[in-house]
C-alpha cells in the first residue's frame, strides 16, 4: 500500500469539504497532528479508525484504501441507499404509530412484531460489509505488523513490518538478502504477494528491505480467492518469505499467522 498516494488521497478528500486538519481530526477524536502525519504519508490511519474516516470523508472503506473516486455507478447507488434509508426511517415512526393503535388489540399485536422483524431482516444486507483482520504471529521467533482488509468484492493486504528475533526470544539475528518476496497464503492458496525490485546486487538486512517491500515494492492483490464466505476460522494461514538473487528464490521461510478479527 503506497502511504504516500493514501496521503494525499485523504488531504484531497478533506480539502473537497472545506475542512482543516483540525475539523477532520475533531471528528475523528484524534489531533491535527495525526492528521497531518497521514497526508503526509508518515504514517497510516489505525485499523480502528478506517470505518469512522471513511465515514467522515464519505467514501467506502475500499475505494478509501484503494485511493478511488466512486464511479458514477456508486455516487447513484449511494444516492439510492439514502432515500432508502430515509423511507426506512419514516417507516419505522410511521410503525411505531400502529404499534400504538394496533396495542389496543392484542390479537394483533403478534402480527405487528413479526412485521416489523421482517422488514428490519430485509434491511441488514451483507454486501457492504467490510471485516477486518489483524495478522498475529504464531512464530515466537517473529513478530508481524499487517492487517487483512476484505468485502464480497476484494482482498486488501498490508504488512507493514516483520521482524526476525532469532533462535532465542529477545536475540537479534540479523539476515541478508538481494531482493524477497513476500506471500500470504490461506488453505495453500496465495492471496497476496510483493516483491522488491532493487537492481543491484548489494546485500541489506531481511527486515530492512522487509519494511521498504510496502514503499517500493510491486504488489498484487490476488482476488480470485474470495475470503468474504469464511467464518471465523482461516485454515493454514502462512506468510512465506521468499530470498531472491536475481530475482530466483535463494532459500524461504514460513511464518504460521492466525487473524484476529478488530472488527466487521
Amino acid at each position: 500500500m503506497d502511504q504516500e498516494k493514501l496521503g494525499k488521497f485523504i488531504e484531497k478528500l478533506r480539502k473537497d469539504k472545506n475542512w482543516t486538519q483540525k475539523d477532520l481530526g475533531e471528528k475523528l477524536g484524534v489531533s491535527n497532528g495525526a492528521v497531518s502525519k497521514w497526508e503526509c504519508g508518515n504514517n497510516l490511519p489505525d485499523i480502528s479508525m478506517l470505518e469512522p474516516l471513511s465515514k467522515a470523508l464519505d467514501i467506502s472503506v475500499m475505494n478509501l484504501l484503494n485511493c478511488q473516486e466512486p464511479s458514477e455507478e456508486e455516487r447513484e447507488l449511494e444516492k439510492q441507499n439514502n432515500i432508502r434509508k430515509i423511507c426506512f426511517r419514516n417507516l419505522k415512526y410511521l410503525t411505531c404509530i400502529l404499534c400504538l393503535i394496533l396495542l389496543i388489540s392484542l390479537c394483533c399485536l403478534p402480527l405487528v412484531i413479526n412485521s416489523v422483524r421482517n422488514l428490519s431482516k430485509k434491511n441488514k444486507t451483507e454486501d457492504d460489509t467490510v471485516r477486518v483482520f489483524e495478522l498475529i504471529s504464531e512464530d515466537e521467533n517473529y513478530t508481524i505488523n499487517g492487517y487483512v482488509i476484505f468485502n464480497k468484492d476484494e482482498n486488501i493486504v498490508n504488512i507493514n513490518k516483520i521482524t526476525y528475533q532469532g533462535i532465542s526470544r529477545g536475540t537479534d539475528d540479523i539476515m541478508y538478502a538481494n531482493n524477497v518476496r513476500i506471500i500470504l497464503e490461506i488453505d495453500g492458496k496465495s492471496i497476496y504477494s510483493i516483491t522488491t525490485d532493487y537492481e543491484d546486487k548489494k546485500l541489506r538486512e531481511l527486515n530492512e528491505i522487509i519494511q521498504d517491500a510496502q514503499k517500493y515494492g510491486i504488489e498484487n492483490q490476488i482476488n480470485e480467492y474470495n475470503l468474504f464466505n469464511f467464518n471465523h476460522n482461516f485454515p493454514n494461514t502462512i506468510i512465506k518469505i521468499e530470498c531472491l538473487n536475481d530475482k530466483e528464490p535463494l532459500n524461504s521461510f514460513e511464518i504460521e499467522v492466525n487473524l484476529k478479527e478488530k472488527f466487521a
